[in-house]
């Protein structure tokens, strides 16, 4: 057992070779049987991985946004606008939160969780201005958590739910009439009675990551496209891409020819990890 917690030590402090000596060790101790022999094994595959990255050059420079966007509370979900250039969407749950603090069953208790409320920041002059909730008529009592926005801005797709069902994914159009709550429907998507993370380009071709039925694991990704009002059966990405672990949060880029997304899987280094994929239209498949 010392060698498989001295292993992921040094794992979380980034030593990847001396944590891959521990993980070798301890897989000496048992056997392919043993309940931690997968586990260990994917470990041992990520450190690997982490040896690899380690000794390249290093691409990005990646910081903290700081204050006043983060804070002691939960910030989750960044949306780029695509309309408004440095600004962006994210959801928090704190004390302002229009629900305010609920339990389990949705009822108000000071000793619930914060309800998510969708906020806006925008940078000016190098400097991120407050944030502040957007439209008080879409955040409400539940979670409202953003997950995208249609590529002309015109729509914005949001989660709301209580507590831990299966959410509504709601669509805003942005046109306001007679009705506060603006004109909303609800986005049947392909994923079905799941909890899904999804994106949405050109308004008809949705990536999502779900646990089906016939994932490899955990959660995969998936495709599907949109044919007359209705989405095609979605198609799983294969295993080139979805692992025995999650891969979720999926990004289409711009142009829509890459996807990037997390994965725990053994291209990552431990926990999730940013990974990509290419379209190969020749063979009209993911590479």
């Amino acid at each position: 057992e010392l060698s498989y917690h001295l292993g992921k030590t040094l794992h979380g402090l980034g030593k990847y070779d001396l944590a891959m000596d521990q993980y070798k060790a301890f897989l000496k101790e048992i056997n392919s049987k043993d309940d931690q022999w997968d586990e260990v094994t994917l470990l041992l595959q990520q450190a690997w991985q982490g040896s690899l990255i380690a000794r390249r050059e290093r691409l990005a420079l990646v910081q903290n946004a700081g204050e006043p966007i983060n804070s002691e509370y939960s910030e989750v979900r960044p949306i780029p606008s695509p309309t408004v250039e440095n600004k962006f969407y994210f959801a928090k749950a704190s004390p302002e939160s229009v629900g305010g603090q609920r339990d389990e069953k949705g009822r108000p208790d000071d000793d619930g969780f914060f309800r998510y409320d969708i906020y806006s920041a925008e940078l000016n002059n190098g400097k991120w201005q407050d944030n502040h909730p957007i439209d008080p008529f879409l955040n409400s009592s539940q979670h409202d958590i953003i997950q995208d926005f249609s590529d002309d801005g015109q729509r914005m797709y949001f989660m709301k739910y209580l507590f831990q069902e299966i959410p509504k994914i709601v669509v805003d159009t942005f046109s306001e009439g007679l009705n506060p709550l603006r004109e909303q429907g609800e986005l049947k998507g392909p994923w079905g009675q799941t909890r899904a993370n999804f994106d949405i380009w050109e308004n008809d071709i949705v990536v999502f990551a779900a646990a089906l039925p016939d994932s490899y694991g955990k959660k995969d990704l998936y495709l599907s496209i949109q044919q007359n009002g209705n989405w095609i059966p979605p198609r799983n990405l294969g295993p080139h891409i979805n692992s025995s672990e999650d891969e979720d949060y999926p990004f289409f880029s711009a142009d829509g020819t890459h996807i990037y997304f997390s994965s725990k899987g053994n291209r990552s280094i431990g926990g999730y990890d940013i990974l990509w994929t290419a379209l190969d239209i020749k063979r009209n498949n993911w590479l």
